[in-house]
């Protein structure tokens, strides 16, 4: 099911949520759970969100932004055939991704991020389509976003629904 930003926002409770770094990181960290990224589109915006807290090294591992297909196999050890078959912008994308760098980096969690932030729509898919793929040892969870905006907008969005996600996930595991 594709989501709009705020209606994914307003599902998970976070629409006016200033602090959503802080409490992921902070959840992170006293959990003691090591997380890798791996983003497309969002350029390392992500990366930069977690690591903008104090102590970030407790629980961020490391982030690979990797933009082309063939940064995404290298850095990710994502299939290519998987990247071939399907595209840059897709589940199946954003899942190798994720499995990727967690594998890569030795983390408990992945979490990967691709999409259309525009100008121009890619591989068929329109401007604004996003991909987030979060995997751990027993589950993944893929979501597919449609955003709107200039491309900055866009890149923003994706950055903190999959800080969104993330914070789901965890309250999700306290359960």
């Amino acid at each position: 099911m594709v989501e709009q930003f705020q209606q994914f926002m307003h599902r998970a409770g976070l629409e006016f949520d200033a602090n959503l770094e802080q409490r992921v990181c902070e959840t992170l960290r006293l959990r003691k759970v090591l997380l890798a990224v791996a983003e497309s589109c969002t350029g390392g915006l992500v990366s930069r969100m977690l690591t903008s807290q104090a102590g970030s090294s407790e629980y961020f591992v490391g982030g690979a932004v990797c933009y082309t297909a063939r940064a995404k196999v290298i850095q990710t050890g994502i299939d290519p055939k998987t990247v071939a078959e399907y595209g840059l912008v897709s589940e199946q994308t954003a899942l190798g991704l994720a499995r990727g760098i967690a594998r890569r980096l030795f983390a408990q969690l992945g979490l990967g991020i691709t999409g259309a932030a525009g100008p121009e729509a890619h591989g068929g898919r329109p401007v604004g389509t996003v991909f987030v793929g979060l995997v751990d040892k027993e589950r993944e969870i893929v979501k597919e976003f449609a955003f709107d905006g200039s491309r900055e907008e866009i890149q923003k969005k994706a950055a903190q629904a999959a800080l969104g996600m993330l914070w789901l996930y965890l309250k999700d595991k306290e359960n």
